[in-house]
């Protein structure tokens, strides 16, 4: 059990008892007893008066890191992201590349409809075409 949270049990129970002792039911009738009620009733709750604010202090300090935590989580992930942008931005593109020997329009939209963008046509009849590479055919290159 955590500090705070004991300390509250403690003080509850304290309060309680002064509360139950102090009930109508259990104030004695006959004269002798009442000294007894009288030392109950001038307790001294000071102690835990100072300890209760002391434990508000730490909790309230408690949840000010935790809100100082959370904030500096959102912004790392916030900069993570930036990051990634930025080195997305730097890394060259990567293309794959074919050549098509051909004259036909057919060459041209197959190649268009598999991705690939005309990137220049020889006299030759020479077809030059690109896409971005896909990350699985990049990773089997740079092995």
């Amino acid at each position: 059990m955590n500090k705070p949270l004991l300390a509250l049990a403690v003080v509850a129970a304290a309060v309680a008892a002064c509360v139950v002792l102090l009930s109508p039911s259990s104030v004695a009738q006959d004269e002798e007893d009442i000294p007894s009620v009288n030392a109950i009733m001038q307790m001294d709750v000071t102690p835990l008066i100072e300890q209760m604010r002391a434990l508000e202090l730490e909790v309230a300090a408690m949840r000010d890191s935790m809100s100082a935590m959370q904030k500096a989580l959102e912004e790392g992930q916030i900069m993570q992201l930036e990051m990634v942008q930025l080195l997305n931005r730097l890394t060259p593109e990567r293309w794959d590349y074919k050549i098509v020997h051909s004259r036909s329009e057919k060459a041209l939209e197959t190649a268009g409809q598999a991705g690939w963008e005309l990137v220049t046509i020889s006299n030759e009849d020479w077809l030059y075409f690109r896409r971005p590479a896909r990350a699985e055919r990049m990773e089997e290159t740079e092995r």
